[in-house]
């Protein structure tokens, strides 16, 4: 097949994503889901993390096809291994400025703690917060409020929690989790 065919038939698939057609999703999965998250593990990505990458370019992608003055310049999987790429450099961008504000924060509240025990405003401040934190969790409901408690409060580790809420394995836990701690930090600041 010539690059002028291969260029009109990612056409074609591009208007058929653009419609919603399932067959056209299916497609685009099966060609690039294993191309894409290929190329995030090279880039230090575990797998549960390539895969939610994944299904954001693939949003990206269908919100380009939808654009009526979008064309696209490449094949589809490449498209998605760019998109991919760039949406993982800002997760590590992110998680590198979160992880900077957490040691400033640990220097900043390095002094002398024997002090800060027996501080009653310190006190009903972290009283306060655990208030907070605890009907942020009632809201955040179930299964969220039950892996959060199990993993945080009971100490149980992802395989547990695998079995105990029927996850196939505890990548697939792992990432629940991490998607709940998201949910639940939204509702805890707002």
């Amino acid at each position: 097949m010539s690059k002028t065919e291969d260029f009109l038939e990612e056409n074609i698939l591009m208007r058929s994503l653009a419609t919603g057609e399932q067959t056209a999703f299916q497609m685009v999965y099966k060609d690039s889901f294993s191309v894409v998250t290929r190329s995030l593990q090279n880039m230090t990505a575990e797998l549960f993390e390539a895969e939610d990458i994944f299904h954001s370019a693939l949003l990206v992608l269908y919100e380009k096809a939808k654009e009526p003055n979008f064309t696209l310049t490449c094949k589809i999987s490449t498209f998605l291994v760019a998109v991919s790429r760039k949406l993982w450099l800002k997760k590590l961008e992110n998680d590198k400025r979160l992880q900077q504000k957490e040691i400033d924060y640990a220097q900043l509240h390095t002094h002398d703690r024997a002090n800060e025990l027996f501080d009653i405003k310190e006190i009903n401040k972290k009283e306060i917060q655990l208030k907070k934190l605890y009907q942020a969790l009632d809201e955040l409901g179930s299964p969220c409020n039950g892996l959060i408690k199990a993993f945080y409060i009971n100490g149980k580790s992802m395989k547990e929690i695998a079995t105990l809420f029927n996850y196939t394995n505890a990548d697939n836990a792992k990432s629940q989790k991490h998607k709940c701690l998201k949910r639940l930090k939204k509702i805890f600041l707002k």
